[in-house]
């Protein structure tokens, strides 16, 4: 794809079905490869592309300024989005579930849904995008948490969860930030239920 790089290269399934498309996004300490357990079981009814970010897996080198922001991961990420089709679904864990976000915020026409586990607070990033700009989503949100994470997690829930316009919130008891990890399972079953359902 002219201008892609390696983090825009999609781990699919069968790129010529009609199925919907999925695109996971993994947290900042993550790869791709976190979300094969879910690709997998998605396999048969969507075409699913897990990308690696700047820094991670096959991804491209972070800048040598380290000045990143999220949008410059939207963009690095853009030939997988149109790949993916529209609409198509965005998934994505902490530093993920912030680009899902940033993405649906550029392309709203083009995001059926999103998935996120606790996205990662947009001011510890030093991201220019005001909250009350999520207010404009009016796609259905399915916002993870787990109830062992650390306040500054949750914090970010309870103000996101107050701005998202059509969202759901799960919120596992025993899990922490961690949790689309260590619980892969459980949290890809919530997943796997949100996406049937849109």
């Amino acid at each position: 794809m002219p201008g892609s790089h390696s983090a825009a290269m999609p781990h699919t399934s069968s790129l010529a079905s009609p199925s919907p498309g999925v695109v996971c996004l993994h947290a900042d300490a993550s790869t791709s490869s976190q979300w094969r357990a879910l690709t997998n079981r998605l396999a048969h009814d969507y075409r699913v592309f897990a990308p690696d970010t700047l820094g991670a897996g096959q991804g491209p080198a972070w800048p040598a300024d380290g000045a990143v922001a999220l949008r410059d991961e939207v963009a690095l990420l853009e030939p997988v989005l149109e790949a993916a089709g529209t609409p198509h679904f965005l998934v994505g864990h902490s530093y993920g579930a912030a680009i899902a976000l940033m993405a649906a915020l550029a392309r709203p026409q083009r995001t059926r849904a999103l998935a996120v586990y606790e996205p990662t607070l947009f001011a510890l990033l030093g991201e220019p995008t005001p909250l009350q700009a999520f207010e404009a989503l009016d796609m259905p949100v399915l916002y993870m948490l787990g109830a062992q994470s650390p306040e500054s997690s949750r914090a970010a829930a309870r103000v996101l969860t107050q701005t998202l316009r059509n969202v759901s919130v799960i919120e596992f008891a025993e899990l922490g930030h961690m949790g689309s990890v260590t619980h892969a399972e459980l949290v890809n079953d919530a997943i796997t239920q949100f996406l049937a359902c849109h």
